[in-house]
């Protein structure tokens, strides 16, 4: 249940095949009482709408001005004063603990997040048409969410949602989505989830990330033929990664010349892997009916330690500014899953 990682988890289910049982629609999940975790954690990394700027009372008389003036530029030096000692900085990396390879990551990987142009559209969405062998498996919408806040941090939200097919449903039934949240000004992860109802399982995957204290805290719970996994971890991570979803979108702020090549850190789950890719080549496709121009992205997946190799992946991006998600393609055990945009939504640029 863990082959295409790549393919940001939504893809899972294609990597076996299991009888149609009960199944559990997917709702809106109480995720402290799923993960019996601390209200606290989970408030720190609560998504809501930016912050609106304080309404500022106008003094009536110039007395009243110069008073408030004043007073409110005593009130902030207090506070400024308050904050500068109660603030200690700790560089992570000198933790003990934190791993050598991931201050090796930091020092090599910095160039791609320079490199990278954070790049969205409020309101983007794509759907593409996903098959299994001769099979057409279901269908995957994706859509970029507005501007939004974790704890002061502005952030960009991307969201997917999978659903099976309907005569698909006698080999694999699913509905799932996933969320993942990354900072606005340098395309850090914040927060993933996942919730996976499918057959014969349902799957609640929480991924919290401190950029700060570069750690992750991972929660997850499964249901399986009346038997329940439950993983709580708390892990370094790199201070420059990705996660298995906004993989996606990073992609896209990229140059994508033909022949560049690139490495990115991929934290899923508390465990880090890389993520391998070279623009290959320019191609022109038929999408919607339409002729595109399209840039094909060979990405492979290794596992830091082992240097096991998990897989190529290839996608196709369109050779525009936007490199919009065309096509992508994946051989697994059984055959090879292949997706195609069917419906695109531009969305906009605030």
């Amino acid at each position: 249940m863990f082959k295409l990682i790549l393919l940001v988890s939504f893809l899972t289910f294609l990597s076996s095949c299991a009888s149609k049982s009960d199944f559990t629609e997917p709702s809106k999940v109480d995720l402290v009482k799923v993960f019996n975790m601390d209200q606290s954690k989970l408030s720190d990394f609560e998504t809501r709408p930016v912050s609106k700027k304080a309404k500022v009372e106008v003094p009536k008389t110039k007395k009243e001005a110069k008073k408030s003036k004043s007073s409110h530029k005593v009130v902030e030096k207090s506070h400024t004063e308050e904050v500068e000692k109660s603030v200690v900085v700790v560089n992570p990396e000198t933790v003990d603990g934190y791993p050598e390879a991931f201050k090796d990551y930091n020092r090599r990987f910095k160039k791609y997040w320079v490199e990278q142009k954070p790049f969205y559209r409020v309101g983007e969405k794509f759907k593409l048409s996903v098959s299994w062998s001769i099979f057409k498996a279901g269908d995957i919408e994706i859509e970029t969410l507005g501007e939004l806040e974790i704890g002061a941090k502005k952030v960009i939200g991307f969201k997917a949602k999978m659903e099976s097919a309907d005569y698909f449903e006698s080999i694999y039934k699913l509905k799932d989505t996933i969320e993942s949240y990354v900072t606005l000004d340098n395309f850090l992860p914040v927060k993933f989830s996942m919730q996976q109802r499918e057959s014969g399982q349902s799957v609640d995957d929480l991924q919290l990330f401190d950029n700060e204290k570069l750690k992750t805290y991972f929660y997850y719970h499964r249901l399986k033929k009346g038997k329940k996994k439950e993983i709580t971890k708390e892990e370094f991570t790199p201070k420059y990664f990705t996660d298995s979803f906004s993989a996606l979108h990073f992609i896209r702020g990229m140059n994508l010349n033909v022949g560049d090549e690139f490495v990115v850190p991929v934290v899923t789950r508390a465990k880090v892997w890389l993520l391998k890719a070279r623009v290959s080549h320019y191609e022109n496709i038929e999408i919607m009916g339409k002729k595109v121009k399209a840039i094909l992205i060979k990405a492979e997946t290794q596992f830091p330690g082992v240097l096991k190799k998990s897989g190529d992946i290839l996608f196709w991006y369109s050779a525009d500014k936007d490199h919009r998600i065309l096509k992508f393609e994946a051989k697994i055990k059984i055959g090879t899953v292949k997706g195609e945009l069917i419906d695109y939504q531009e969305g906009r640029i605030d």
